[in-house]
């Protein structure tokens, strides 16, 4: 029974997201902010990948604070448009966006995995879960900037797919 009590709050939680993200987006639309901010990203005289960096620092920092799901279904509707009037594939955008909120999820002050694992293992101090996760901090640092040098390797298998 406490599992199905469980699984229904999750489920309500997940669904409530997604319902207001469905008003966001909307709202979003009917306001034309996307549009704006792309023209506006447009007419900036920075290197394509200098805006990419700035986008990816800010979804980074909101993803020290925001809970992933709601960070994505939050700031997809804004940013995408940009990225792709930048020039990006999309399919590869998305990888390296819910890499950059998943470091942030993993870093202090909030760190909401950690907190996570924390609740998995509660006899570990939660300082010593810090220091456990800053190796995978760094290595996804490290992927993000190979997919960004390299955004072949996110869309060879899609494009192996269209052939």
């Amino acid at each position: 029974m406490d599992s199905f009590n469980e699984s229904v709050r999750l489920t309500a939680y997940i669904f409530l997201i997604l319902i207001g993200a469905t008003l966001f987006g909307q709202f979003i639309t009917i306001s034309r902010i996307p549009q704006e901010l792309t023209s506006f990203v447009g007419s900036l005289e920075l290197n394509n990948y200098i805006i990419l960096v700035f986008i990816l620092l800010a979804l980074f920092l909101l993803g020290c604070f925001v809970e992933g799901l709601s960070l994505i279904v939050l700031t997809l509707p804004i940013v995408y448009p940009i990225i792709t009037e930048l020039g990006f594939n999309g399919i590869w955008f998305g990888i390296i966006m819910v890499m950059a909120i998943n470091i942030g999820s993993l870093t202090p002050p909030i760190g909401i995995s950690v907190y996570v694992i924390k609740g998995a293992a509660p006899h570990i101090p939660i300082q010593t879960i810090f220091k456990g996760v800053m190796p995978m901090i760094v290595a996804m640092v490290i992927c993000v900037a190979v997919l960004i040098v390299i955004p072949d390797l996110v869309t060879v298998l899609p494009d192996m797919m269209n052939k």
